[in-house]
């Protein structure tokens, strides 16, 4: 019976000292996640970089969209404008023209 638990006792303890020996990293485990964590700090770095470029693109773009629609709203004023000067000219016109048929009417 005491050989049973001594040797079940070394057994446990043959793993645990197992296991714990398993916890600890190797060196070469250590240098590969080293390297990984690297190649992800210039990948993050990229990625970063990318990220403003496009947020500068996006603010630009908005930018440009908001001169766009200042500037529609301006020419739509200006065409009203214009629209309303064509047709007081137009009113003008018909009014010397039948100013001048009246005269010739009136001389004949």
């Amino acid at each position: 019976m005491d050989y049973v638990i001594l040797s079940t006792l070394s057994g446990l303890v043959a793993l645990l000292f197992c296991g714990l020996l398993s916890i600890r990293p190797t060196r070469k485990e250590l240098e590969e996640c080293k390297s990984k964590i690297q190649v992800l700090e210039k990948e993050k770095m990229k990625l970063d970089s990318d990220l403003m470029e496009a947020r500068s693109i996006c603010c630009l773009l908005k930018l440009m969209n908001e001169v766009d629609d200042e500037k529609l709203e301006e020419m739509g004023k200006e065409n009203k404008s214009l629209r309303q000067q064509n047709e007081e000219l137009r009113k003008e016109l018909l009014e010397q023209v039948d100013n001048q048929t009246e005269g010739s009417d009136g001389k004949a």
